[in-house]
């Protein structure tokens, strides 16, 4: 009933209905744990722009049945990626499949117990919020390379801490990240900064 309604709500119904799609299904008391997280009384509290997102984020384009399942992540129509793991039953990131491959005319549902939430910061941000890696964040501005991370990819990053910076410059017998760009050129601290980037979530 709660999918349903956040559906309709969000003019989602048709987008379901009419092309070959895999929904992981809340239950009702799934939506209802959320509810009861969000301090709100059921989907008439929350808009449609809240509702999409979340929504989007829990349906796969094509039929992907529970044998088909491999661990790893799988991108759903939000644009960020749910993480498959199949050690002790099936998870959807902290979510459980309780009743898999309900087969519909277009597609396949998988129940599970809890609503997904799809994260909210890019690695930019991430990086951003965690002291560990602000030399890090510095490099990457000074090289031109916000909008990349923030707007780009799917990428994975080996993120060096400071400690691993600071090693860097002292071997370098550089005092700060202008010192490296004077030794190497902005167009070498871009380079050594993608060199920690791979394309896709790994």
């Amino acid at each position: 009933f709660n999918l349903t309604a956040a559906l309709i709500k969000t003019n989602l119904v048709s987008t379901v209905a009419k092309n070959q799609l895999t929904v992981f299904a809340p239950t009702d008391e799934a939506f209802e744990n959320l509810f009861k997280a969000l301090n709100v009384r059921g989907i008439r509290d929350l808009t449609a722009e809240q509702l999409k997102p979340i929504l989007l984020y829990h349906v796969v384009n094509g039929r992907v049945f529970s044998f088909q399942l491999k661990n790893g992540f799988v991108p759903t129509l939000n644009g960020s990626a749910v993480e498959v793991k199949l050690d002790g039953g099936v998870m959807i990131n902290d979510s459980k499949v309780i009743y898999a491959n309900i087969r519909a005319l277009n597609g396949v549902l998988h129940v599970i117990d809890k609503v997904l939430l799809p994260p909210t910061k890019n690695l930019y941000d991430i990086a951003d919020s965690d002291p560990r890696f602000s030399i890090l964040v510095d490099a990457i501005d000074l090289a031109g390379l916000t909008d990349a991370v923030k707007k780009g990819g799917p990428f994975t990053v080996f993120a060096p801490t400071n400690d691993g910076f600071l090693s860097l410059l002292k071997e370098l017998k550089a005092g700060s990240l202008q010192d490296v760009i004077k030794l190497i050129g902005v167009t070498g601290l871009q380079n050594v900064l993608k060199y920690h980037i791979l394309n896709g979530r790994v």
